[in-house]
């Protein structure tokens, strides 16, 4: 275990920075959304990965890494792994000349800072994939993003038992086919992911609370993809099947489409097929829908023997197909990216070299990359109709001697910039809406890359060139406002405060002098500033920070009245936090101090974790004050995420009247026993 390794997150909100401890482990509860995790060590440097958290994942994620000591280096490896549908893949093992780095998580990603340039052997070890060996990278200074594909094994399927809300816990699912496979029961999350022989199986997922359900399906030899078969338990338990095959306008199966029954999600399409058995007869309404096409709806009519139901899907609005071909003919190592109104991840074709996309009405730009045959960009025009957008790319790899460069300029958060300036050896671009420029026919050996864009501080270094196509992502620095932070009191007087901002960067907190300012730099976005006095409360105002970097002021007022003190384990307020009576609903009244808490809360960042308390007083049953105090409890959170907090850093806990503050006698002593309290549960170095 590493002893000294720190872990930040920033995601839908900033986790305050927190030791790992001399375990090398740590445990967090993070709200749904995409996070970005870094672990650092001054003995080990640095790693970073993306998480996804699912708002219906109830399992738990696992993040492994494994810091190795620090080369001399200033190249960067940005790593993004994905499966043939263009998914990340969790818990692949990156291995570097043999050294193992840890594993990715559930974004797929994992980034190398420090590494030393020149020729180094890739190897990737996913869970159920099949392995990749001994890939040659040539890492040069700068940063550079590979995405690579990992294949299933063949037959991996994944299977989950649900009903209309959620997962079944108690399901068992049995397995009919080529082989004999026991009995294999779903667990709490309702999941489970095995591999089976090539063939065709039929699955039945049986639960004492919720009957009975079917699906079949088919599993071909050396088919790299993951099969998932999605089964939707409703209680029933019939004897009608059904099959569902979908095909595009083409006649060419649609992969991927979800097929619902009267509302209800019942699985993907499988080579174009959805096989439904164990469902209740009668008529019922089949909708069949997939982003790049029109939804299909249709009734039909179920009776005790199998019904076949052929979809042809027509086109939706958006629907564009990538086809990227070489001089040997389609490029099935390719990677698509698309940048316009929105961005998507970067996305494998398929085997045959195509992909279809489905994006809003409007320009975009395409990008496409391969190891094999090169880069090219082109620009599309998506029309507002129902039509198929067909975008034909041609890579042409660059001849022996000879030297492409692809520079893609992103900003901090590692979007693209486009109308960026570039130069390279002489030559001048400017960057697409995908950030993205190809320079062309450059001679091999060192030169300089300088790159400029309005409102973002200039970039110039210099890169080692080699034969073939080569990538340079440039992240690009805003340029940062002078902000005047003014506190002042409720009468306008200067006043001694300490500065904290909260917004899409960390900044350094700050203090006023005797005239009550401060200066801050800040980059464009939106900002809390909050102020804190030792005797005269604190103070609150937002700030949006346009680009461009003209200097701004902001005027702050505090309370005039510190109600809130915090130490090491406790945030003690001065005053009751009201509630409608017999309610867990705040009142009016309440939202000066809980603004206050919020505020006293997001100065301490060293406050990891706060356990917000309720306490009830005795009258009522035991159940009922439990209840009560812990409805309230999560009513200050709520209120107090409302606020700015980050809900990571709170937990919400009703504790009844078994922790009274006072002996319990009379009116007044039982008013003083319900209350809302704070403690702090973990704390960081500050």
């Amino acid at each position: 275990p590493v002893d000294d390794a720190t872990l930040r997150l920033i995601g839908p909100s900033r986790f305050p920075a927190s030791a790992v401890g001399p375990s090398g482990e740590k445990d967090l509860q993070l709200r749904a959304g995409a996070w970005t995790l870094f672990v650092t060590s001054p003995k080990h440097g640095v790693q970073q990965r993306d998480l996804v958290i699912e708002e219906s994942d109830a399992s738990l994620v696992e993040v492994t890494v494994v810091l190795q000591p620090p080369e001399a280096g200033s190249a960067s490896l940005a790593l993004r792994v994905v499966d043939p549908t263009g998914a990340p893949v969790s818990g692949a093992e990156v291995l570097l000349d043999g050294q193992s780095y840890g594993t990715t998580s559930t974004g797929g990603t994992m980034v190398l800072a420090g590494l030393d340039s020149g020729v180094r052997a890739l190897a990737l070890r996913g869970p159920r994939h099949r392995p990749v060996d001994d890939l040659a990278l040539e890492l040069t200074d700068g940063a550079q993003e590979h995405v690579l594909t990992l294949g299933w094994l063949p037959g991996s399927v994944r299977f989950s038992a649900r009903d209309s809300v959620a997962p079944v816990p108690d399901a068992t699912l049995r397995l009919t086919g080529p082989l004999t496979v026991p009995p294999l029961p779903l667990g709490a999350d309702g999941v489970a992911l095995t591999t089976v022989d090539a063939g065709a199986w039929q699955a039945s997922v049986t639960s004492p609370s919720r009957g009975l359900a079917g699906r079949a399906f088919t599993v071909t030899p050396d088919d790299d993809r993951l099969i998932e078969v999605d089964v939707l338990l409703t209680g029933g338990s019939g004897d009608a099947d059904l099959d569902v095959r979908v095909r595009d306008p083409r006649g060419q199966l649609v992969d991927g489409a979800e097929v619902k029954l009267d509302g209800e999600a019942m699985g993907d399409t499988i080579d174009g097929l959805v096989s439904l058995r164990s469902l209740d007869a009668g008529t019922r309404t089949l909708e069949v829908t997939e982003p790049a096409y029109a939804t299909a709806k249709r009734s039909v009519k179920l009776g005790s023997s199998l019904s076949t139901v052929d979809v042809a899907l027509g086109w939706g609005v958006g629907a564009v197909e990538v086809s990227v071909t070489g001089p040997d003919g389609p490029v099935s190592d390719a990677v698509v990216r698309v940048a316009g109104a929105s961005e998507l991840p970067p996305l494998p074709v398929y085997p045959d070299g195509t992909r279809v996309l489905a994006l809003s009405p409007g320009s975009w730009q395409v990008l496409v990359t391969s190891r094999s045959s090169g880069v090219a960009q082109q620009a599309v025009v998506v029309p507002d109709r129902a039509v198929l957008t067909p975008v034909a790319i041609t890579l042409e790899p660059v001849g022996d001697g000879d030297v492409s460069l692809l520079v893609r300029v992103v900003d901090e958060d590692g979007k693209p910039v486009p109308g960026a300036r570039v130069r390279v050896g002489g030559a001048d671009a400017t960057t697409t809406p995908a950030g993205a420029t190809i320079t062309p026919d450059l001679t091999p050996g060192p030169t300089t890359v300088e790159v400029a864009a309005d409102g973002f501080q200039g970039w110039s270094g210099d890169v080692v060139l080699a034969e073939g196509t080569r990538e340079q992502i440039v992240a690009l620095s805003y340029v940062r406002s002078q902000v005047t932070v003014q506190a002042r009191g409720p009468d306008g007087a200067p006043l001694d405060a300490e500065i904290r901002v909260e917004g899409p960067d960390e900044v350094a907190p700050a203090t006023t002098g005797a005239d009550g300012d401060a200066m801050l730099a800040l980059r464009p976005g939106s900002w809390t500033v909050i102020t804190t006095t030792a005797d005269r409360g604190t103070g609150r105002a937002t700030l949006t920070v346009p680009p461009g970097g003209a200097p701004a002021a902001i005027e702050v007022r505090s309370t005039g009245e510190r109600r809130v003190e915090t130490t090491g384990t406790t945030v003690v307020i001065k005053e009751t936090v009201p509630f409608d009576f017999d309610q867990a609903t705040l009142r009016p009244e309440s939202g000066p101090i809980l603004e206050e808490v919020a505020n006293a809360l997001l100065s301490r960042p060293d406050f990891v974790k706060v356990e917000v308390q309720g306490h009830s007083d005795r009258v009522g049953g035991v159940a009922y004050n439990y209840e009560l105090s812990t409805r309230r409890a999560e009513a200050v959170v709520a209120a107090l995420v409302a606020l700015g907090v980050p809900p990571e850093r709170m937990v919400a806990r009703g504790y009844g009247a078994t922790r009274p503050l006072v002996p319990e006698v009379d009116d007044a002593t039982a008013a003083q026993n319900r209350r809302v309290a704070f403690e702090v549960v973990e704390r960081s170095a500050p």
